[in-house]
């Protein structure tokens, strides 16, 4: 019986060891825009990823949030992760009508390149109406590293090198101005690790545990 208890002890010691190894994070970015001479300026895209190491699957919010353009609307937001394209899948889109695809140029950046481009329908993305959706990483799980170490878009010397973008039109546009622009930003984490301990501490944890248990039950029995 004792020996049942122990070996119920350790693999209980076994099952919490793993699950402490559990970190959850969130990564988020502020893409602003747009820059340039000719474009508005104050486009706000609040970006919110939330994840776990123990997961390959991260969840995805969008939420355009720019109170001087009330018409604003989505056209397209492009983003990089570490790896290529491959490596990952997307699916669960709110709105429905929206995916993800390979990169290429990035609508209204000149000529910035991004990996991956989520598009759909204008005006289904707004002030009011947030993108969602999760992406999948086909190997292994997801940590922080694959949003910190993702490469930056590379092509558009005026908008610089960023990690992600997004298209805005739907613009309260001055004179001369286009109605359009590009915001551009890039990953940060304020996570703050918790050291856990190891399996292998656990375990002899566990172990010491239980031969003290056996010694003081020897002990009283004499």
């Amino acid at each position: 019986m004792k020996r049942v208890l122990a070996a119920a002890f350790l693999f209980s010691l076994l099952c919490f060891a793993s699950a402490a190894h559990a970190s959850p994070f969130t990564i988020t970015a502020q893409l602003t825009g747009d820059a340039r001479q000719g474009n508005p300026d104050n486009i706000f895209l609040d970006i919110t990823i939330n994840g776990d190491t123990n997961s390959n699957v991260t969840s995805w919010l969008v939420d355009l949030n720019s109170p001087l353009h009330p018409g604003a609307s989505l056209h397209e937001f492009n983003f990089n992760l570490a790896g290529a394209f491959l490596d990952y899948s997307f699916d669960s889109f709110s709105p429905l009508s929206w995916a993800v695809a390979g990169g290429a140029n990035a609508e209204g950046s000149g000529s910035a390149d991004f990996v991956f481009q989520a598009a759909g329908p204008n005006n289904t993305v707004t002030n009011d109406d947030s993108l969602t959706f999760n992406a999948n990483k086909l190997t292994g799980n997801f940590s922080v590293a694959d949003f910190m170490s993702a490469a930056c878009s590379t092509g558009d010397l005026v908008l610089g090198c960023n990690q992600l973008g997004a298209h805005v039109g739907s613009l309260v546009a001055g004179r001369g101005e286009s109605d359009s622009g590009f915001a551009v930003g890039n990953y940060s984490t304020d996570r703050q690790i918790t050291a856990v301990p190891e399996p292998a501490s656990l375990l002899l944890l566990g172990s010491g545990l239980v031969a003290a248990t056996s010694a003081r039950r020897r002990k009283k029995a004499q």
